[in-house]
């Protein structure tokens, strides 16, 4: 069986191409823990299915280019296909209560607060060291 992968569509290449972000996990060998590797592939898409930001599959095949080794199987969800619909929308809001409201500190972008420093320390002086240093000074 061929390899088959999810990723999303990230650039439209050329005609009949498109390049294919896909994000797995792997375990590092040495800490054994999971992090994220993801891996461009460019991929053949005969009909001009996917655009930018659609979720596709993609299933290896044999070499069609350079590059290609990879086709696009089908498109599982079209980019910003979720749009949540106009009259839910305002009658949440209506249903809401206003709050009352904090009045909010206006800082200049860019600058952030300063951070407050630590006390300085001492060089190291004690009473007793203190009382040395006074008694030399006076002979």
């Amino acid at each position: 069986m061929a390899n088959v992968l999810n990723g999303k569509v990230v650039k439209n290449s050329g005609e009949k191409t498109v390049s294919v972000l896909v994000v797995t996990y792997k375990n590092h060998p040495v800490y054994k823990k999971r992090y994220i590797y993801s891996k461009k592939y460019l991929v053949h898409d005969a009909n001009g299915d996917a655009g930018v930001g659609d979720a596709v599959v993609i299933r290896q095949a044999k070499p069609i280019s350079r590059r290609k080794r990879w086709v696009l199987e089908r498109v599982t969800a079209k980019a910003g296909a979720r749009v949540e619909p106009i009259a839910e929308a305002e009658t949440a809001t209506s249903k809401q209560e206003p709050a009352e409201k904090k009045p909010t500190v206006k800082r200049p972008a860019g600058k952030k607060t300063p951070a407050k420093k630590p006390a300085p320390k001492t060089s190291g002086t004690t009473k007793t060291a203190g009382k040395k240093a006074a008694g030399e000074a006076e002979k």
